[in-house]
C-alpha cells in the first residue's frame, strides 16, 4: 500500500490534536487545583457543590455542616457570602428540621449567636467528631438513622469551654444522609458518652 502525502498530513495534525488536548486538560486540572488551594475557608464553603458531591456518611455531612458553622463564628464575610453559607448550611438538614426552621428564622437566629459570640470574643478553636466506628446507627422501620457525637471547643480570651453535642441524622429517600436534630449532651458524659 502506498501511502498518500495527505493521508499523513491527517494523521499528523489528529495526533497533534490529541496531544495538545491532553496537555490543556492537564494544565487546566492543575490549575485548578492550585486555585483552590488559594481559597478562603469562606470561599471553600460556598464553592462547594453539595448537589453534586453531597457528603455520603453521617460523619462526612457533619464534617461538612462544620466547616460551615466554623466560617460563620471564626471568618469575616459579606452578607451575599452569608447567604450563600446559609444556603449549603440548609442543604445538609432533613425537611423535618428545615420545617420547624424557616430561613427567615434560622438567619435571624444565627446572626444574633454570631454577633454575641463576637461580642464576647469567642472563636471556634477545635472541633472533634467521632470515628466512623463510633457512630451509631438504628433502623426504625424502613427508616435509617445515625446517631454522632461531636465537640466544640471555644476560646473565649485564654480560657476554653468544651460544648459536646449528639447530632441524630436520618437518610432521606435519595439515600442521602441529613441532620435531624442535634441536642447538647451533659458535660460530665463528655464526647464518648
Amino acid at each position: 500500500m502506498k501511502l498518500n502525502p495527505k493521508m499523513i498530513l491527517v494523521a499528523v495534525i489528529f495526533v497533534a490534536l490529541i496531544v495538545g488536548y491532553y496537555w490543556y486538560l492537564s494544565n487546566r486540572l492543575d490549575n485548578n487545583a492550585e486555585n483552590k488551594g488559594d481559597l478562603t475557608a469562606v470561599q471553600k464553603v460556598t464553592t462547594a457543590n453539595l448537589e453534586q458531591d453531597y457528603p455520603k456518611t453521617p460523619r462526612e455531612v457533619l464534617k461538612a455542616y462544620n466547616e460551615i458553622q466554623t466560617c460563620f463564628y471564626n471568618e469575616e464575610y459579606s452578607e451575599e457570602e452569608l447567604q450563600e453559607m446559609v444556603a449549603q448550611a440548609r442543604s445538609l438538614l432533613d425537611p423535618q428540621l428545615l420545617a420547624q426552621n424557616p430561613e427567615d428564622q434560622y438567619l435571624a437566629k444565627l446572626k444574633a449567636d454570631i454577633a454575641s459570640y463576637r461580642q464576647e470574643g469567642k472563636k471556634i478553636s477545635n472541633i472533634t467528631i467521632d470515628s466512623s466506628n463510633d457512630v451509631r446507627k438504628e433502623k426504625v422501620g424502613k427508616e435509617d438513622y445515625a446517631y454522632i457525637n461531636c465537640v466544640y471547643y471555644v476560646r473565649e480570651g485564654s480560657s476554653y469551654e468544651m460544648i459536646p453535642e449528639t447530632y441524630l441524622l436520618h437518610k432521606d429517600t435519595d439515600g442521602k444522609w441529613k441532620i435531624l436534630a442535634f441536642y447538647l449532651q451533659p458535660q460530665e458524659q463528655g464526647a464518648g458518652g
